[in-house]
């Protein structure tokens, strides 16, 4: 019994404690509430992002009914609404489009989409251009592209912003997509530090197209440093003319040496040369080559690659499928030693384009 009782004061007393809580919080705006949390929020590293959307979705009336008595809303309630969302629109206007995702979800939890009703009929009407795009803009962009089940499937920077200010801003967007196409958009080293920050972060990033950009060897050095990251996924690297020679086989060489999760590599168009396939090929010869696409379309290579190429292979024999060698100066002794090594069964190598 005596048990039981003292349980019951020290319930009595929380409570107690509790309702005094309560009390002193009833004299606090919910605008004021919401500025606090906002701020809050700001300065976390997301681990608040889900509490401000409950916080905000619980402010309306509609759901304080549900609740009943226990959340009963103070008489600011209709009038804290609009405050609630201005606040949050200023929020928008300071912070990056990365930052800005979860607060457009707290609009919507607010039942606000005026932001993206904005930006929905300037972009029919064309009257925004990407470059000089306000912030607020490329915030709600970010977030109507990333509520689709089809850009997360597959992103085309092109078809919205073919610069390195698009990549910044819809930077979010590349990282959770499964497959991103970013050619042409004239990408160089600088845009490569970006884009090795979201490859070595968790994301849903698989497939990545950087062709026609002019990242030169020193970006595919930057870019392997992603590449090397355990978070890293991606599977399918596309580099088509990007301005590399053989200084941008050496970070290439070292990933395939690696146990990375690479398992496409296209780098047509690019003056390789057999100097460079040479490097490559230390890292086709690794046992944590696990590479099953090579494409060399157009990179200078002679007889002397393909045979240095079939020399990695009988290291390595057990992954690669597929090496497309078209459109490179190959001779009579180059096509034979590869022929040999497709025939051989102990090879898995299944298609050799020269």
């Amino acid at each position: 019994m005596e048990k039981k009782n003292q349980k019951k004061k020290q319930n009595q007393t929380m409570e107690k404690k509790n309702l005094k809580k309560i009390q002193k919080m009833k004299g606090v705006g919910k605008s004021e509430v919401h500025r606090s949390a906002l701020q809050k929020a700001s300065e976390s590293e997301g681990n608040l992002d889900i509490f401000i959307r409950f916080l905000f979705g619980l402010s309306l009336a509609c759901n304080q009914k549900l609740v009943g008595e226990l959340l009963k809303a103070p008489q600011d309630c209709r009038r804290s609404k609009p405050k609630t969302v201005k606040l949050i629109k200023e929020r928008i206007k300071q912070n990056t489009p990365q930052k800005n995702i979860n607060l457009f979800y707290c609009l919507k939890e607010l039942k606000d989409d005026s932001l993206l009703k904005q930006f929905q009929k300037k972009n029919r009407s064309r009257q925004y251009r990407t470059n000089s795009m306000p912030n607020d803009m490329w915030s709600a962009l970010a977030f109507f592209l990333l509520t689709h089940d089809k850009t997360m499937k597959s992103f085309d920077l092109g078809r919205y912003s073919p610069l390195p200010l698009g990549l910044e801003k819809l930077l979010v967007v590349v990282k959770a997509s499964q497959r991103s196409s970013l050619h042409g958009c004239n990408l160089d080293k600088g845009s490569c530090h970006l884009l090795a920050s979201v490859l070595s972060s968790p994301s849903n990033l698989k497939h990545l197209n950087l062709s026609y950009n002019n990242l030169s060897d020193e970006g595919v050095a930057i870019l392997s440093k992603g590449l090397a990251s355990p978070n890293c996924i991606l599977e399918s690297l596309i580099l088509r003319m990007c301005g590399l020679d053989k200084d941008g086989c050496h970070p290439l060489a070292s990933i395939l040496r690696s146990p990375a999760n690479l398992r496409h590599l296209n780098l047509s168009w690019n003056a390789l040369s057999d100097k460079g396939v040479e490097i490559l090929s230390k890292g086709l010869a690794s046992p944590n080559c696990k590479l099953e696409s090579l494409t060399l379309t157009l990179c200078k290579i002679t007889d002397k690659g393909c045979v240095l190429l079939a020399e990695a292979l009988k290291s390595n024999p057990s992954h690669l499928q597929n090496l497309l060698l078209w459109g490179n100066p190959i001779g009579e002794e180059g096509r034979r030693v590869l022929s040999h090594v497709q025939e051989d069964p102990s090879y898995r190598l299944q298609t050799v384009g020269v």
